[in-house]
């Protein structure tokens, strides 16, 4: 890219980047190995330092001390040799580049500014029927590919109907056999031990006979996956609903194709093939929250933030808008769930966040689960869990919180973005209900995928100040086992 570059624009403030580990240019950053590759190449270079005296941002400057030295003499290296320019807002740097750029253009000019007075009147004919050569052939393919990608798609409906029946029939007819044998297993060890008790009571003979009668007609234990009275008849009907009532209960794929309803004033999302609800999730960062207007304007469901662990002291905190915003959207009929932010690193820290959930949530009963929000960025609390070495160290943590929201009544749910998700071995949460930020939708082949959170930047809701970002979720939540 920068050697298609005519000139090269470097922006710094506060942060040096990402560093890099390996190779001829280890331990510098991306950006100091671009620049310096941008002079190699004798490219024109505009470099735009952020003036010293604008207040810092915490959270915009680098933390690491060994970083801040490198970024420190980094910019020492761009001023050397060059003339730069010192910001101090974003429309000052908008304005810097801009009269920088048509500077810079007109003193040196490079072979991508071209004016058409340049050009000879041939070189524009030639360059004219080249391209009408091109539109006219990419016309010619244009029929031909409608034609196989309408193919295509018919061929894909097809299989996917024959893998759906395949895949109905195979978990029907598994499904049947298990239950039965399950239910013929603990039938017959019941059986036997009946029977040792009898034999005991010197009523051996007839009890045994009793039960073995039993056993053979064993079809009238099973309905479904529950017992039911001896003698009673079970008809081939009720066999088959009770096969489509497991299927549909261990059936945790969720189908999260979806697609646009509303005016173009107010596009929200809903899935086409599986009941779900549009919900938000909110926190102090959205400041005072107007719930009826939420309500008012289609929103079913928010997931609320109880509090957080800080991500570098580790200390736990209360949001403190929790308690309103969860009186708020339930005394407007807005289904509720809550979250909490964790950077615990061991069950002690889990202990201490659990027990502040569940006093934050005296006396509220919920609609939705009680979610662990999990991020492992460098320089976090939980970074050094997340990897390799201590995966497995970190796996038991997270089930240690499911496994403590459970034996207090609520259903637990794992928040992350998909990323967080894909760094562990497959199946490592096959059975946990999961929340999942993704910007796009490639939630299908999730196992209990239950929120899709596919925009963590929205506005557009009334009731929630203007400019105020806001997150969008999807559910297919409708209860517990649901």
């Amino acid at each position: 890219t920068i050697d298609s570059s005519d000139y090269y624009i470097l922006i710094i403030a506060h942060r040096y980047g990402s560093v890099i580990k390996e190779g001829k240019y280890a331990g510098i950053s991306y950006t100091q190995k671009e620049f310096r590759y941008a002079l190699e190449r004798k490219i024109p270079v505009l470099a735009f330092l952020i003036d010293e005296s604008v207040p810092v941002i915490p959270k915009k400057m680098e933390r690491i001390d060994s970083k801040r030295i490198k970024l420190n003499a980094f910019k020492t290296e761009v001023r050397t040799g060059r003339m730069v320019q010192f910001w101090t807002n974003k429309d000052d740097l908008a304005n810097q580049v801009t009269n920088a750029l048509n500077k810079q253009i007109g003193r040196k000019d490079r072979p991508g500014w071209i004016r058409i007075s340049d050009l000879g009147m041939d070189d524009i004919q030639r360059k004219k029927v080249e391209l009408n050569k091109v539109v006219e052939e990419l016309d010619d393919n244009k029929e031909e590919l409608q034609k196989k990608i309408g193919k295509l798609n018919t061929e894909l409906k097809e299989l996917v109907a024959i893998k759906r029946k395949v895949k109905v029939t195979i978990l029907l007819r598994i499904g049947g056999i298990a239950i039965f044998s399950v239910l013929l297993l603990f039938g017959g060890l019941f059986l036997v031990d009946y029977s040792r008790e009898k034999l005991q009571n010197n009523e051996a003979a007839e009890t045994n006979d009793n039960y073995i009668q039993s056993a053979e007609t064993n079809d009238n234990y099973i309905q479904s996956d529950e017992y039911i009275e001896l003698g009673q008849t079970n008809t081939q009907e009720d066999k088959d609903k009770g096969e489509t009532k497991f299927l549909e209960k261990n059936d945790k794929i969720i189908d999260w194709k979806w697609k646009y309803v509303g005016n173009a004033d107010n596009m929200r999302r809903i899935l086409i093939s599986t009941p779900s609800e549009l919900g938000i999730d909110v926190s102090a960062y959205q400041k005072t929250i107007d719930w009826e207007k939420v309500r008012a304007d289609g929103i079913d469901f928010a997931i609320i933030r109880v509090g957080y662990r800080g991500y570098e002291k580790g200390e736990i905190h209360l949001d403190s808008k929790f308690k309103e915003n969860i009186d708020g959207a339930i005394a407007n009929g807005i289904k509720i769930g809550v979250y909490f932010f964790s950077q615990a690193t061991n069950r002690d820290e889990i202990d201490k966040e659990v027990d502040k959930i569940l006093e934050a949530l005296e006396g509220y009963s919920l609609d939705y689960p009680v979610g662990i929000e999990l991020i492992c960025k460098e320089n976090y609390r939980t970074y050094e869990l997340s990897t390799i070495e201590h995966q497995e160290e970190y796996i038991d943590l997270i089930k240690y919180f499911s496994t403590r929201i459970k034996q207090s009544g609520y259903t637990p749910m794992i928040y992350a973005p998909m990323e967080w998700f894909q760094q562990f071995p497959p199946d490592t949460f096959k059975t946990d209900y999961k929340w999942i930020y993704s910007s796009d939708s490639t939630l299908n082949e999730i196992d209990n995928c239950i929120i899709w959170q596919y925009t963590n930047d929205g506005e557009g809701v009334d009731g929630i100040g203007d400019g105020i970002k806001v997150s969008f979720n999807l559910s297919a939540f409708h209860g517990e086992n649901d």
